[in-house]
Order: C-alpha cells, then sequence, then structure tokens
C-alpha cells in the first residue's frame, strides 16, 4: 500500500538524519563557515542540481553529509575519510560534491569516479544520473569491461 510505503520511507529518512549515535569530527579548520551543514541550501549548489537531490527523496542532509559535504565542497577540495553505515548517505554525498564542481560550458571529461567492482560501478552511476537528471550538462560513460560506447 502507498500510505505505507511513504511513512516506512518517512520513518527510515528520519531516524537517518536524527542519530543520538556519537560521532567524532576532526577537520583542519573549525571556524571555517562551512564547518556543517543543516540544509542543502547552504551549499549555494546550482538550483538543477539541488532539483535532483530532493527528487531522490532527501529533504535534509543526514549526519555523514552533514559533516562531510563542507569539506569535499572546499575551494580547493579537501581530502576526506569517511566512515558510517550503509545507506546514510555516502554515496549520495561524494556525488553531490562531484556534480558540483562541472562546468556545463566545458566539453572534456571532468570527473571520474573509480569503484572496486562493476556493480558498485553501475549503482553510483545510477546515483550520478538520478542526482544530475535536471542538469542538461551531465553525460555519464562507464569504463568498465564489455563496454564499447
Amino acid at each position: 500500500d502507498l500510505t505505507e510505503s511513504s511513512l516506512l520511507n518517512k520513518l527510515l529518512h528520519t531516524s537517518l538524519v536524527e542519530n543520538s549515535q556519537h560521532v567524532e569530527v576532526l577537520q583542519q579548520d573549525p571556524s571555517s563557515p562551512l564547518y556543517s551543514i543543516r540544509t542543502f541550501e547552504e551549499l549555494h549548489l546550482k538550483k538543477e542540481l539541488l532539483r535532483g537531490v530532493y527528487t531522490m527523496g532527501f529533504n535534509r542532509p543526514s549526519k555523514i553529509q552533514e559533516n562531510a559535504l563542507p569539506i569535499m565542497m572546499a575551494h580547493p577540495p579537501q581530502n576526506l575519510i569517511a566512515q558510517s553505515q550503509s545507506g546514510t548517505g555516502k554515496t549520495a554525498a561524494f556525488v553531490l560534491a562531484m556534480l558540483s564542481r562541472v562546468k556545463g560550458a566545458e566539453s572534456f571529461p571532468q570527473c571520474l569516479c573509480l569503484a572496486p567492482t562493476y556493480e558498485l560501478a553501475l549503482q553510483i552511476g545510477h546515483v550520478v544520473e538520478k542526482m544530475g537528471q535536471f542538469c542538461s550538462d551531465i553525460k555519464v560513460t562507464y569504463a568498465v569491461q564489455g563496454n564499447r560506447g
């Protein structure tokens, strides 16, 4: 039933966003205005990309996204090692940071994402396609075994 599905979705997203677990964050510059975020609007994304984020069902950043996105979207970009449970939005976080740097006027490859398995490459590619669906300048190409085009 659609009502039960919507309620389940809401409960799942709420538990991902509102977590009582202790999170240890070590950041180079805690005085940075982007130390952590509470909304996706704080990232000043292109409206098409923000629309893609909301279409994917993200209403606000999860705990890992709150802390990881400002680091990954800093200028210049910073390296980040993060660990979080499955389903907490790690892939969406690095895809969002990656897509936010694409300049539509440039017609050459601007992002490269490596994955250890074929299946994970496809999964990440689908997130890129879904998040970037409203950005006319986003094109995904897979460099995997058996792909000739």
